[in-house]
This record gives structure tokens, sequence and C-alpha cells, in this order.
């Protein structure tokens, strides 16, 4: 029998191999055929396939293995591993349909992942023999393998495309069977031989029965690997949804080899809380009512696909995750425990006078999106119908509706809105509202009393008063792309709160809740207390533009529409990270230096730039009139040319 120390070198490098060559299909399988143009669905099914394949040939084939131990276990491999070379190579050279695909993708499964329990036969055939082989310490080295062989696939397609990963499996393929070739055959001697199946049998029933924490733990793993190889296959398209390449794919299958979690996050504060819109949406579902639209099938094409213009509003945090009317996400509880300092000042109301005062001032909004509905609340500043709210609480309608207090329900315009300072304004056919009653949010103090009336979670608990104090003044905060000014206050805030009063102690509104803080890596948890408002009086000269023009002056936009290179498209054609330009508006400057539809913006002033959401971080620290230099990819090759920045109200 060969030396020990041979044998776990060979065995520490055969764990390495497999786990190698795995990290080439398994990890880009999804990939791969997205790549190939198959749909998300149908890269389900083939992920499904492979891993039925295994499942029910792996005991056929273990069967057969402990029924022949006269045959080596690596010499089986070795014959399972040779056609699935080939085969690897005519999937590389050919693009197969669904069917052919399927099969293929079948056979995979077949003989490769069922290497992976011969593997660890073979390395338990020396451990039963009496040779001690540090299995863990091989079985880590195979993961450690599988790590940093898949940031270098990740690497080599986004250099070389995609199709590449099958090139690096094919080698791969081929290194283990080297592994197998070079490891020792354990002498037959030592090998246990077959034995005469007893009367009473033992099959695997009888073997699970008999075992109940073998069979509870074998239960464990299976719900867990349910939770896991969903997002384990389609890891590719969570990545392609926040704008990662191939190479984003590689270090994150590293991550997820390694068992490290990575999030991301900036510096100090943000690290663990994130703000948070006050907008509450809801999904439209079959079965609603006809006043809900019908969901729009989604273009194929950069071009074709709704894109966001670098003028539109920056998104709040939790504007993209849509929700069940009946599902509660990050609900914070009135405050607990914590006493309300009650307020000295003269002619101070109590809580009962305020909310009997404010409420009528208070109305709910709806806005009906392509999507499905989102809600949030509204302040009436006039008597006429002008009513004040969130500009996040109204993107992307083509519908609005207000509902009063008394239950009265009426049909809004939009009369104008503002991204940057997140407000908008609304006009309703009515007169002899009760408009609220506007103080000084110059004159708060820390430690102030206020309340807050509103819609949290939707229209079902409109009305809603909570009470707290001012937290803090003139909190500067950033947004996506945006830096905001803001009150900070420990009233209970929520989804469906935007765009409602912050109140002081006497009755007058002195801010416009606008967010909250919610922990950053769990949507189940909340950051208790930390809501903010925008101060009347930052608000009030905006308001009045808006009403008499409609949109806010002087807001810098470079005047081009774009959106973020889907990963697959990017590197099928071998494209550079960046915005791709799907409108270039006639009256910029954008237009007059030759930049049309098709380039790719890859930085602006020397600053790379992925999305319209980093783009306009840059862009928003200029006036318009200044000039910014803007890099661009068109036909294989870059340059840089210098932008006048338009007035967006012109654009």
């Amino acid at each position: 029998m060969a030396s020990r120390k041979r044998i776990v070198l060979c065995y520490i490098l055969l764990q390495a191999s497999f786990w190698g060559m795995i990290s080439s299909i398994c990890a880009y399988q999804a990939a791969i055929v997205l790549d190939r143009g198959f749909t998300t669905g149908q890269a389900g099914i083939f992920c499904a396939l492979c891993y039925l394949a295994s499942l029910f040939t792996q005991p056929v084939i273990g069967g057969w293995a402990d029924r022949h131990p006269s045959v080596p276990i690596k010499r089986l491999l070795i014959i399972m591993l040779l056609p699935a070379a080939a085969l690897n190579l005519v999937f590389y050279f050919t693009r197969p349909g669904f069917l052919l695909t399927a099969l293929i993708i079948f056979l995979f499964g077949v003989l490769e992942t069922n290497s992976y329990p011969l593997i660890d036969s073979m390395g338990m055939q020396y451990v039963n023999a009496g040779v001690e082989i540090p299995y863990s310490f091989a079985r880590g080295m195979g993961s450690l393998t599988y790590a940093v062989l898949c940031v270098v696939t990740g690497l080599l397609t986004a250099r070389f495309g995609m199709q590449t990963a099958l090139l690096a499996h094919c080698a791969e393929q081929l290194l283990l069977i080297v592994c197998l070739l070079a490891f020792p055959s354990i002498p037959a001697r030592l090998l246990p031989q077959p034995q005469a199946k007893s009367a009473s049998g033992h099959s695997i029933w009888q073997i699970l029965k008999k075992n109940k924490v073998f069979t509870l733990m074998l239960i464990a793993c299976f719900f867990g690997m349910m939770g896991v190889m969903p997002i384990s296959n389609f890891l590719v398209s969570l990545v392609n949804s926040h704008g990662g390449g191939s190479t984003a794919l590689g270090v994150a299958r590293m991550a997820q080899a390694l068992d490290i979690h990575l999030e991301r996050g900036a510096h100090g504060f943000y690290l663990s809380v994130q703000p948070k819109g006050l907008r509450q949406e809801t999904q439209v579902q079959s079965g609603d009512t006809e006043a809900q639209p019908e969901a729009e099938a989604p273009s194929e094409t950069p071009a074709e696909a709704a894109t966001p213009s670098e003028d539109d509003p920056v998104q709040a945090a939790d504007e993209d995750e849509t929700q069940k009317a009946a599902e509660v996400l990050n609900v914070q509880p009135p405050q607990q425990g914590a006493e309300t300092v009650v307020s000295e000042e003269k002619d101070a109301l109590s809580l009962q006078e305020i909310y009997q005062k404010m409420n009528p001032s208070v109305v709910s909004i709806v806005s009906t999106l392509r999507s499905g509905t989102a809600t949030g609340t509204g302040i009436i500043m006039s008597e006429n119908g002008y009513i004040i709210t969130n500009h996040h609480v109204i993107e992307g309608a083509y519908q609005l509706a207000v509902l009063t207090y008394d239950d009265t329900q009426y049909t809004a315009e939009l009369i104008g809105s503002d991204a940057i300072s997140d407000l908008a304004v609304l006009k309703i056919e009515a007169e002899g509202l009760t408009a609220a009653e506007f103080g000084d949010s110059d004159a708060l103090r820390v430690g102030d009393s206020v309340v807050a009336i509103g819609d949290p979670l939707g229209i079902q608990l409109r009305g809603t008063m909570t009470n707290g104090i001012v937290s803090a003044i003139n909190r500067d905060l950033t947004v996506e792309d945006r830096k905001m000014t803001l009150i900070q206050t420990n009233a209970a805030l929520n989804n469906g709160n935007s765009g409602g009063p912050l109140i002081n102690c006497y009755g007058q509104v002195i801010g416009i809740n606008t967010m909250k803080m919610s922990n950053f890596y769990s949507s189940s948890t909340t950051v208790e207390g930390i809501g903010f408002a925008i101060p009347i009086d930052t608000a009030k000269p905006i308001i009045d533009e808006l009403i008499e023009k409609g949109y806010v002056s002087g807001r810098p936009a470079i005047g081009i529409d774009g959106e973020t290179l889907p990963a697959t498209y990017r590197i099928y054609y071998r494209l550079p990270e960046g915005i791709y330009v799907t409108r270039v508006y006639a009256s910029s400057d954008a237009a007059a230096k030759g930049i049309s539809e098709g380039d790719i913006i890859t930085a602006i002033n020397g600053i790379d730039v992925t999305t319209m959401e980093q783009l306009n971080r840059v862009k928003n620290q200029f006036t318009a009139g200044q000039t910014v230099t803007l890099t661009i990819y068109r036909s294989g090759s870059s340059y840089d040319v210098e932008i006048i920045l338009m007035d967006r109200a012109n654009a």
C-alpha cells in the first residue's frame, strides 16, 4: 500500500480538483443558459434536471460500486468523466435547443454530480482500512479551490464571454481525471467483501426508521437546501439586478463558498441603517378591482425597455419593495416606555386638541401605478384644494386619487413635483376645505413635543396619530444622489406616512414626514424611533415655485435618458460597464456634441459610473450652465466630451 503521506496529498488534490470542476459548471450553469437566450424559467428547469438526475441515479451507481468491489472507484469515475468532457465540448461548440440542452444538463448531473459521493467513498475506504485521512481539511481545500476558481472564471468570462466557462470546465474535468489516475488504489484485500442480503433486508426505509436522529437530520438538510438552492442557482439574476457582471458573480460565488455574507454599506452610521421612504405599495393581484391596471410585459432590449431619465426622481429606498396589502413589513409600533416631554409653552394644545384641529387637514393619497398601487399622506394647504405631499408618493403614477378625512374621494391633478427635495403639489376640485396652519421650523428645539398624523401601512389605518419629540435638527442625510437637511423625530413613522404632517404643540405643521431608518441587513428588523421630516421653512419656497411653474428652476440636467447595461447583454457583446443611452434630448448640449442613442457613458469627470443614480450623484454637485466631462464608449473606442449642463426644466 502507498505511503500515508502520498494518499493524503492525493486525496486533498482530488477534492480540490473536483470542486474546481464544479465551480465552473454549477456556479455558472444558470448564467451560461441565460446568456444563450433561455428564460429564467427554463434555466430553473435545467437546474432542477441536473439535481434530479443525481438524485435518482446515485443509488444505482453507488449500489453497483458496492456489488463490484473489484472495480476501483477511480476507474468508474474516469469512465464517467471522459464522456462528460466530450459532452462538454459538444455543448460549447453547438447551440442546441431547449430539449437537447435539457438532455445535456441531465447527463451532466448523472456523470458529474454523482462523482462527489464516489470521491468521498474513496477516502472512506482508506479510513476504514486504518489510514487516517484529514477529511475536513481536504474538504475545506475543496471549498477554497471552488471559491478561488469562481473568481478566476468570473474574470475569464468578463474578458472572453460567458461561454468561456465551458472551456474552463473542460480543463478542470481533465485535471480531475489526472488526479484520479495519480490516486493510489486501495488493495483489494482491504476492501469489504459483498455480503448476501439478509432475510430481513436492510432497505433504506428500515435504516431511516431505526435511526430517527439521522432521519431528522436528513429532513433538516432537505428543507435547508430548499432555502439555499434558489439563491445559489439564481445568484446570477440577483447580481445582474444590482448591475453586477461576471466578475461580481465570481466574487459572490467565492463569498458563498467561504460562507461569507457580503453586505454593501457605506461609512459610519450608514453601515447599519438605511433611510427608507414611507410610501406604502401593493402589487396588482388577479381578482383585483377593475380600477387596477394590467401589468405590462417588459421589453427585451435595452432600447425598448422603460428607462429612467437622469432627471427622474431618485426613488426612496423601499419603493422597489412592493408588497401585498395583507403583508406588513417593517412594522414599527408606537413608542413604548418613553415618556413624551410635556410642553410648557404658553397656549400649547393637548394631544386631543391637536388631533381635532389637524385631522381634517390630512388626506390619503392613492397612486395608481403600472405595477399596482401606492399610498401615502398629504396636507391640505389651501381651501381651494392645493395639497402637499412627497414626490416619491406620486412617482410613476398615471392616476391620482385623494381621500379626505370625511371619506370624500377626489381625482387629483399633479401641479408640480421635485425629486431633489422630494416634494410634490396636487390639486383637487374642491372648495371650503380645512387648510392646515403652518408654523416656524427654524424655531424648533431638540426636545420639543411633536405629533405625526398619517396612513401608516395604508389607508386601512388612515388618520393614525403618533407622538414624540424632536430628536435632532438640521440632520444631514444622503439619500441615493441627493443630500437633504431634515428634522429627526422619534414619533413613530411607517410606510404610508410619507407626505403627512409633523406637527408642533400648537397644532401647526413644522415638517413633512418623508422617511425612516430601517435595518440595512434585514427586512424583518426595524430601527426604532428614527424618522425624518422636511422642515416646512425649507419646503415653502419650493412649494411656491411648484405651484407657479410646475418645476424648480436651476436643477442640472445632461439631457439624456439611460439605463444600466444588463450583464448578460454586456458580456455577450463585449461592452464595458456603463450607462446605455436610450434617448438624447434635442435641446441639450449633449445632442449638440454628438452624443446619440446607443452610446455608453462609462464615467463623468473621471469617476466611473454604471447606474443613473451614480451619474446623478456627481451631476447634482453642479448647477445648470456648468460644464462636466463625460467619457463615451462607441464602436470599440472611448473618448471624452465636455457637456454644458442644462436646466432640468428645459429638458
